[in-house]
């Protein structure tokens, strides 16, 4: 299955019953919080290793599980810029696939898709751009990296430091909200559409996320 095989209609209705929600970002949170539950059972496996949910974020092994979901993310945001001169479909499968990872990582950081719904980040992110597209695309896509990088930065404990350093939860959680909010953002520009636009576009991807569990792709 890809992408593109994923119909639309009556995928958001089903998803607000199931998750009981009317909230887009709710759906897209309950939809991940699922995804994340079968996927740390396959990657337990993979790795021979336990990984204990939800991380603590002050432990070196907890900060290390964070660190990696942010660099998949950034991997994918990568992809998108270098997707967009040729294919907007492109692009915004790409920029599906970070929601995945960003969604997940800020389930693993605690963040609550409530505190998301009620802020009041700009919905201009980052700034007004007046430079050619693929200009303006790339330094918006690095004004969220940068997010996600100083949040990561809170992290400190890394594997072979012997001084542990207590991480400022808030800190944490503000930096990756204002990144989370940019790429919400960037893919309602890229769509044309608002909120719920987006969380069509992230069913449409866990649709093909949820073929690949089962078919054990």
């Amino acid at each position: 299955m890809n992408f593109e095989d994923v119909p639309t209609e009556g995928l958001m209705e089903f998803a607000e019953s199931h998750y009981e929600t009317r909230s887009a970002l709710g759906v897209i949170f309950g939809r991940q919080s699922e995804l994340l539950e079968k996927y740390h059972r396959i990657e337990e496996d993979i790795l021979s290793r336990p990984i204990s949910l939800p991380p603590n974020l002050h432990d070196a092994r907890g900060q290390d599980l964070l660190k990696q979901r942010a660099w998949w993310v950034t991997e994918e945001l990568a992809e998108a810029v270098d997707a967009f001169l040729d294919s907007k479909e492109k692009t915004v499968e790409e920029l599906a696939d970070a929601l995945h990872f960003y969604t997940e990582l800020m389930i693993l950081a605690r963040v609550d898709w409530r505190d998301i719904d009620g802020s009041e980040g700009p919905r201009n992110y980052p700034y007004k751009c007046d430079l050619p597209p693929r200009a303006c695309f790339s330094l918006r896509t690095m004004a969220i990296i940068r997010e996600l990088g100083m949040g990561m930065w809170q992290l400190r404990n890394k594997p072979w430091k012997q001084s542990q350093v207590l991480t400022d939860k808030p800190q944490l959680r503000r930096r990756l909200t204002a990144g989370y909010i940019g790429l919400l953002v960037l893919l309602e520009g890229l769509l044309g559409g608002n909120i719920n636009d987006v969380a069509l576009i992230y069913l449409r991807k866990s649709e093909v996320n949820k073929f690949r569990i089962e078919s054990k792709y």
